[in-house]
């Protein structure tokens, strides 16, 4: 898919294996944006699913995210598991918790850094005794309240502002 829209990525179209966001920044642009699209796909003989399909949408659910004009912001069905979920209470509970924060990860400034406080726990052995403390608590609260009103990711510009 890269290769077959080398060309239009990072103008209007994204691509995340085969999949594909066709985005314009002015309606106007959006039909000849999906003709070019579509002529493409037509010639390399890429067929479409409709069901999975939407045009003309100002926001949409993308691989667990909802892109929109102002950005890529964290689905809440994602963040509502942590939210409610209870300090775990021993090893395989805390590994479950932290690959669902872990998917979160670009929305979460220093993430390894806040969550290091964890690894003593996901190493012990099985004999080992699961202590979850104080500290634990903070920074899994620390996490909650982040994810509460977590940031919206915007594009970054294909244009250097730091050229002389």
């Amino acid at each position: 898919m890269n290769l077959i829209f080398h060309d239009l990525i990072g103008k209007f179209v994204q691509v995340y294996i085969d999949d594909i966001i066709v985005g314009s920044k002015q309606k106007g642009d959006h039909l000849s944006h999906l003709k070019l699209s579509f002529e493409r796909m037509r010639r390399y003989g890429l067929k479409m699913n409709p069901l999975k399909c939407a045009f003309g949408v100002s926001a949409r659910e993308f691989l667990g995210f909802v892109i929109h004009q102002k950005g890529i912001e964290v689905n809440r069905n994602k963040t509502k598991p942590i939210m409610e979920t209870k300090p775990p209470s021993n090893k395989k509970e805390l590994q479950y918790l932290l690959g669902k924060v872990n998917f979160l990860r670009r929305f979460i400034s220093n993430l390894s850094s806040k969550t290091k406080v964890f690894s003593p726990l996901v190493r012990l052995k099985k004999e080992q005794e699961f202590r979850w403390d104080e500290e634990h608590q903070k920074t899994f609260d620390d996490i909650k309240d982040y994810l509460a009103h977590p940031p919206v990711l915007r594009v970054r510009s294909t244009v250097s502002t730091l050229a002389p």
